[in-house]
């Protein structure tokens, strides 16, 4: 797992990049223009919270959804017990 865990963390940082960016693109459309400069630092520090926030809640979407779906490639590939096979047909042929 070692290496899935590398892929991983290069997936989780590239987008984490890529919502950090965009949610600093999106607050410097909305940014009041005006502002002195105690504001600026506010508006800046809350950029950087909301940003934080975006990137913390998709990388966490991103690793569930990476780590199910590897799970799932693993369970394809494993090779199954014969009892555990049996088992499975069986439980096939009740649900039909």
């Amino acid at each position: 797992m070692k290496k899935l865990d590398m892929i991983l963390g290069g997936i989780e940082l590239l987008v984490g990049v890529g919502v950090g960016t965009l949610v600093s693109s999106v607050l410097g459309i909305v940014k009041p223009a005006n502002l002195g400069a105690i504001k600026k630092i506010a508006v800046g520090m809350a950029g950087m919270a909301i940003s934080c926030m975006a990137v913390d809640k998709v990388n966490s979407y991103v690793d569930k959804s990476f780590c199910e779906t590897a799970r799932q490639v693993a369970e394809i590939f494993t090779k199954k017990p014969e009892t555990e096979k049996e088992t499975e047909e069986e439980e096939d042929e009740e649900a039909l």
